[in-house]
């Protein structure tokens, strides 16, 4: 066949906890409690270091710094598509690489229908403070609600979560946190810790993982981008009306895109590489969320436009490799065609929340024709996996396409 991928780097999803199939998280009011406990290992952030930029020959900035103990505080945020972002912060430990902070927040409210808590993910983030400019990060690690939600009793209790430079900056684990997170419909019961009358009673210190539990796994997502056909007209002028160009995106990872072309029918031909940083233990792959693809088109001196979303989950990419693995096409779907432009009027918020795959959308807003697969960075491959610019076309493969009217009444 005309796939790129090689048969030997296959992944084993019951080896990572996918093996089974996920439950569908019921639609409802949820309750998100995240207690923030203890953590271990933190280093302090230097923005720039002119030793380390002049011994490597290259620009170093947000490095480890021997000098100094960090201020410690994390930052969690509640991110949901279509949603403002909700954040919550603890309150600052300065000068140590241990801190305590037993504390608790609350997200009230996260109204979801059914299968879409797989969406909602919490963001855990330790931070050195800083007295001038913003914080800089010490490590991040992402929990998606649904995984935490078919948990035994809908909650992580003393979990010790592995903190990865998503920046790529540092490699390694920097550092660990100690959490406590509960998702709870309206009506589920919180689970019983201790006595039963307070959560703080039974709270211990638990051990934290041993150092060789702690590296993190890095993937590596390799897309093949081919061809679009169908897509909307976004602009009012311009022959074709779109600059298309396909935006691939995880969580707190560095997203990915193909170049933009100026057709309804673009032909990209070319590969994109996202790297993911995958902690161990619950923050693990499992606990991502899921790939999102988006059309976008892009504008000069404004933000660039969506023109359709889709959502694939990495249990699917993986339980199913061969099948990813040869280019076929994906269907994109968003706000009907009729609400998107105007020459008097603007797009409705309505289509643009269906565009961006806040919600299902309604209306085919065009196909991609791509492949993909994950693959685990190693030793022996580190370093050789690199995206090519320009890859042959196998549209020619795939046979000759007819058109199809379908009418339907209602």
């Amino acid at each position: 066949m005309f796939g790129l991928f090689h048969a030997d780097d296959k992944i084993d999803a019951d080896e990572l906890g996918l093996g089974e199939e996920p439950v569908v998280s019921p639609a409802g009011v949820y309750q998100v409690r995240v207690r923030v406990i203890e953590g271990k290992d933190f280093s302090a952030i230097n923005s720039f270091s002119l030793y380390q930029s002049l011994v490597s020959f290259s620009w170093k900035t947000n490095v480890e710094s021997a000098d100094r103990l960090p201020n410690a505080i994390t930052k969690v945020r509640l991110n949901r598509d279509g949603f403002k972002t909700e954040k919550r912060k603890t309150a600052v430990e300065k000068e140590t690489a241990t801190p305590l902070w037993n504390q608790q927040f609350y997200f009230d409210g996260v109204d979801v229908a059914e299968g879409e808590l797989e969406a909602c993910t919490i963001t855990i983030t330790a931070a050195d403070k800083s007295r001038i400019g913003g914080d800089r990060v010490i490590g991040t690690c992402d929990l998606n609600l649904a995984a935490v939600y078919q948990e035994e009793g809908h909650e992580l209790w003393q979990e010790w979560l592995t903190l990865t430079d998503q920046s790529q900056r540092r490699q390694g684990s920097q550092g660990q946190v100690c959490v406590c997170v509960s998702v709870l419909r309206a009506g589920d019961e919180p689970a019983i810790h201790g006595d039963g009358e307070d959560d703080n009673a039974a709270l211990s210190l638990g051990v934290p993982p041993a150092a060789d539990n702690v590296k993190p796994k890095t993937y590596l997502l390799k897309a093949q981008l081919y061809s679009g056909r169908d897509l909307p007209r976004m602009d009012r002028f311009g022959r074709a009306g779109v600059d298309a160009y396909l935006k691939l995106q995880c969580g707190s990872a560095k997203p990915v895109r193909s170049r933009s072309r100026a057709s309804r029918s673009p032909d990209w031909n070319q590969e994109v590489l996202m790297r993911l940083v995958v902690p161990p233990g619950k923050g693990g792959l499992a606990s991502l969320p899921p790939l999102k693809m988006s059309l976008m088109d892009y504008d000069i001196g404004s933000a660039d436009d969506h023109i359709a979303s889709k959502t694939v989950s990495f249990r699917d990419l993986i339980v199913n490799q061969e099948e990813f693995q040869q280019p076929r096409w994906y269907s994109f779907y968003g706000g009907p065609r009729e609400m998107e432009l105007a020459w008097f009027r603007k797009m409705s918020k309505l289509a643009k929340r269906m565009n961006a795959g806040y919600i299902e959308g309604s209306a085919y807003r065009g196909r991609v024709l791509m492949s993909m697969k994950l693959i685990e960075e190693t030793d022996w491959n580190k370093g050789t996996i690199r995206p090519k610019k320009k890859i042959p076309s196998v549209l020619d493969n795939l046979g000759k396409e007819w058109p199809v009217f379908f009418h339907a009444e209602v």
